[in-house]
């Protein structure tokens, strides 16, 4: 038992992320806070920075589609 759990507790803390992938993780957290916040264009904007990083990333795909429709604007939402 004590290897097991030495071995999930050592993934858990000592995992190598990249620094593109922290990059990313921080602009959704950026992305998400603006939605929050209601101000539409600052998370829209940093959304489509993280897609000129990751060009096909559902995730960011789901975000912006989920934006808009809270939103009510439909016909930009339909795109996503």
């Amino acid at each position: 038992m004590i290897p097991v759990l030495w071995s999930f507790t050592k993934d858990m803390i000592f995992e190598e992320i990249s620094l593109e992938e922290i990059r990313t993780n921080y602009l959704f957290g950026k992305a998400n806070a603006y939605d929050r916040a209601n101000l539409l264009e600052k998370a829209i904007r940093v959304y489509e920075e993280v897609l000129k990083g990751v060009p096909n990333s559902i995730p960011v795909f789901l975000n912006l589609g989920g934006l808009f429709y809270r939103r009510q604007k439909y016909e930009k939402a339909i795109f996503y």
